[in-house]
């Protein structure tokens, strides 16, 4: 846990996981302190970056994403796990990238429309200097996609 935060904004972070479209009004309600305190505890946890944005769980078929693959990167062992890492972050369709440790040196996730996109993402991340080995997965069913509870008792 962040010796930075207290217990408070932990319990906040849990209401906000559980559902960000919260007032501070209803947070505030819900833990039995003032607005003020949740306004300023939440602006604190965002200015220190502990809270970098806000979000939504979408069912991506249903916007026009039909394709969403979990794809393996290997890179050279010469190559330069930063500007590899930074090049998969400037892939538009990729929404996660992961360095990892294991048998591959990257583990990304992306989203796709069509196969001719799916294609074209292959080949984008095939081009990248220092990758050399690319492992597509077509994720089938993706049966959890959502917040991460923080188990606050």
């Amino acid at each position: 846990m962040n010796n930075k935060l207290k217990e408070l904004d932990l319990k906040i972070l849990d209401l906000l996981l559980k559902d960000s479209r919260l007032s501070f009004r209803e947070v505030a309600g819900n833990l039995g302190v003032s607005t003020t305190t949740v306004s300023s505890r939440i602006k604190k946890m965002i200015d220190d970056s502990v809270i970098l944005g806000f979000t939504t769980i979408i069912d991506w078929e249903k916007v026009g994403f039909k394709n969403s693959l979990c794809i393996a990167v290997q890179t050279d062992p010469k190559a330069n796990q930063e500007e590899v890492g930074q090049n998969l972050n400037e892939i538009e369709s990729i929404f996660m990238v992961c360095n990892i440790v294991g048998d591959y040196d990257f583990s990304i996730y992306a989203r796709c429309r069509t196969t001719e996109e799916t294609s074209g993402l292959l080949d984008k991340i095939r081009a990248i200097d220092g990758v050399s080995r690319v492992i597509p997965h077509t994720i089938l069913k993706t049966t959890k996609e959502s917040r991460c509870d923080l188990f606050i008792d």
